[in-house]
């Protein structure tokens, strides 16, 4: 194999396997979705809003989400608040601390492995050629 038959493959390998891991990229990430927040109102009449949900749909929106906390008010009865009655809810957070492996490393991880797997194929066309 001469110098131009082995950088031939090797581009034809290196675009099969960005080709693969964009496909692969994109089978795992979901779709966008388009959800909406809803303020309840027991006062508006169900037509309005029949017509409110069909307009939204129509719009792309594939979820519809009832606000049931305005900080203020809970609008629906739960252990922690009754209906429209004002309270807070008290909790504790846990903050985390340090940084992910991307973030101390970068891409150098990636970028050293491709290089390495070049340095390799180069090694092996050559070995052959002689």
């Amino acid at each position: 194999m001469n110098r131009r038959e082995f950088l031939r493959n090797s581009l034809v390998a290196g675009a099969a396997l960005e080709a693969a891991s964009l496909i692969a990229h994109a089978a795992a990430t979901p779709s966008r979705k388009n959800w909406v927040w809803v303020t309840l109102n027991a006062q508006r009449p169900p037509d309005d809003w029949k017509r409110m949900f069909a307009t939204m749909r129509a719009g792309g929106v594939q979820a519809i989400l009832p606000e049931i906390y305005d900080g203020r008010h809970a609008y629906f009865a739960s252990q922690q608040l009754p209906v429209m009655t004002r309270a807070a809810l008290d909790g504790e957070v846990q903050g985390m601390t340090g940084s992910t492996p991307y973030v101390r490393t970068g891409n150098l991880p990636a970028l050293a492995l491709a290089v390495a797997l070049l340095a390799v194929a180069v090694a092996r066309g050559r070995s052959r050629s002689s």
